[in-house]
């Protein structure tokens, strides 16, 4: 058999939502991590397509690539990678995800009762504390970058709702939200297509009227997601909510990031104490455990220091080969 790639991966999920950890196979240049996800995005976004997209993927489909640590007090880098070809800046799920498989699998060195894991990443240095019992992870707690709401409600109007209030919050990339109850839809599985289509609606919206900007890192200036939130189904939830990515494809956990720019949304419009320790439920009912467990600032904004926990599970291990004569080599998308 001829290949001109032979790519290796361990697959997870958390929460439902896929991780695919790319540990080999993606020659990696540059002096910093933003050179590493530039000169991949510029020589091999082939090969991320082929990874992301069908037949190996799917729309919801999530990628990390490891890459060599360039600074001394991290483990490793990440770029994230999606199916739409977005080279995304932080990814909460897949954080808790690559903590649990790299301690599972034994890519580092593994430390009873807590393995820490430092992570370069886009947005920023990410650590991840990873419980051990028996030499299994058991839980991952992903510290993220700081958080803060940037700006509440703001007028929009979308299709099918008309005049409705969103605010905009980061928790390692900027998302807008909007309550449920505003579109008259409840946050329930069986909604999801429409939920799905008004977070596109108010994704657009929102990029017409702001553009946000992190005040300390420049590439980060542009609302890339959307969450839908109304009350929590299971016992004890602080809410239950959709992460509506630019694609169309959606966030099957309760969102790492997402419940981090949650967390600071809830405390800047005095819905939450910052001293709260909550539990966020995603559309398929899986729980994130989340609190601030600091204050600080990011340039003007008054911003939290969040913690989120979840779980992860290895789904498997892959050796995912490119043969140059496949008419569909790079993968399709369909919809």
């Amino acid at each position: 058999m001829r290949s001109h790639n032979l790519i290796s991966t361990i697959d997870s999920h958390t929460g439902g939502e896929p991780t695919r950890l790319i540990t080999g196979g993606i020659p990696i240049r540059g002096a910093t991590l933003l050179e590493q996800r530039d000169f991949i995005r510029k020589n091999y976004d082939h090969l991320r397509a082929a990874l992301m997209r069908e037949p190996r993927g799917h729309r919801g489909m999530f990628g990390a690539i490891v890459c060599p640590p360039t600074r001394p007090e991290v483990d490793f880098g990440i770029v994230w990678v999606d199916h739409d070809g977005s080279y995304l800046n932080m990814c909460g799920h897949g954080t808790i995800g690559i903590g649990m498989t790299v301690v599972e699998c034994g890519l580092v060195p593994v430390q009873e009762p807590v393995t820490h894991v430092n992570v370069d990443m886009p947005a920023g240095l990410v650590q991840i504390d990873v419980e051990v019992e028996n030499g299994r992870a058991r839980k991952a707690t992903l510290t993220n970058v700081p958080s803060f709401l940037f700006q509440k409600d703001i007028e929009i109007e979308i299709p099918e709702h008309g005049r409705i209030t969103a605010d905009i919050s980061f928790g390692g990339s900027f998302f807008g939200a909007v309550r449920g109850e505003q579109l008259g839809i409840d946050v329930r599985e069986e909604n999801t297509p429409a939920l799905v289509r008004a977070g596109l609606a108010i994704r657009k919206a929102l990029n017409k009227v702001v553009k946000p900007q992190h005040p300390e890192v420049a590439h980060i200036n542009a609302v890339d997601l959307v969450t839908i939130y109304g009350p929590g189904l299971a016992p004890g939830t602080k809410y239950k909510n959709i992460h509506v990515f630019s694609d169309g494809s959606f966030d099957r956990s309760p969102g790492g990031t997402g419940t981090s720019h949650m967390m600071a949304l809830l405390i800047g419009r005095g819905e939450m104490d910052p001293e709260e320790e909550i539990i966020s439920e995603g559309i398929t009912g899986s729980l994130f455990g989340g609190r601030m467990i600091s204050r600080t600032k990011v340039g003007d904004f008054d911003a939290f220091v969040p913690q989120v926990s979840g779980q992860a599970y290895v789904t498997g291990f892959h050796q995912f080969v490119i043969d140059p004569d496949d008419p569909l080599k790079s993968g399709f998308a369909i919809g």
